[in-house]
């Protein structure tokens, strides 16, 4: 999606939906993970950080942004590509 086409929050900030960051190649475990790495922040986003190789929950930039590493995916349980560090990461 063109970024002048893409959906704005009320606020003005850019919503990132429909967008996606994931790694080359990707092949989702199942279709509920697909569809989070195409959601809003607001909702419940997956993305893949290639600076730290990992997979994230993101954290809405209002409550102080970054993300949360996840080694397994939420909805399955399989085992995601990357380094699986625990912990909150910020994005800087």
């Amino acid at each position: 999606m063109p970024r002048s086409a893409r959906r704005k929050h009320l606020d003005g900030s850019i919503c990132p939906e429909g967008t996606r960051s994931v790694p080359r190649g990707f092949r989702p475990c199942c279709d509920e993970f697909a569809a989070r790495t195409l959601a809003c922040f607001f909702d419940i986003r997956y993305e893949w950080w290639s600076g730290q190789r990992n997979w994230f929950v993101l954290i809405t930039p209002e409550a102080g942004g970054g993300g949360i590493a996840m080694a397994h995916c939420p909805h399955c349980g399989a085992k995601l590509k990357g380094g699986a560090k625990r912990g909150r990461y910020l994005r800087v």
